[in-house]
């Protein structure tokens, strides 16, 4: 995946369907315009602490049918989201 930090005029990010795996904690860190961010069916199973913490509200994030086993608070921790959907992972520990 691309670090997207460059692109703060995004709004909104759909990188669906793309084979991603992890997602480190600088590929969004400066799009403070971002809104909704779509990271469904991926492989997805780690996402570094501080990924998605912005300080606002995003309308949503989709981590749907990845491989995720565990949410840690940390990789949210000042982001407000309307609709977060992390259906069809295989959470253990949220």
């Amino acid at each position: 995946i691309y670090d997207f930090s460059l692109y703060n005029h995004l709004e909104y990010i759909d990188l669906s369907n793309n084979h991603i795996k992890f997602v480190r904690n600088y590929y969004f860190k400066s799009n403070s315009k971002l809104s909704f961010i779509l990271l469904s069916n991926n492989n997805i199973f780690y996402i570094e602490d501080d990924s998605f913490s912005f300080k606002g509200t995003f309308n949503s994030l989709d981590l749907s049918y990845n491989q995720l086993e565990n949410l840690s608070y940390n990789i949210f921790k000042e982001s407000h989201f309307s609709n977060f959907n992390v259906r069809n992972n295989k959470l253990k520990v949220i």
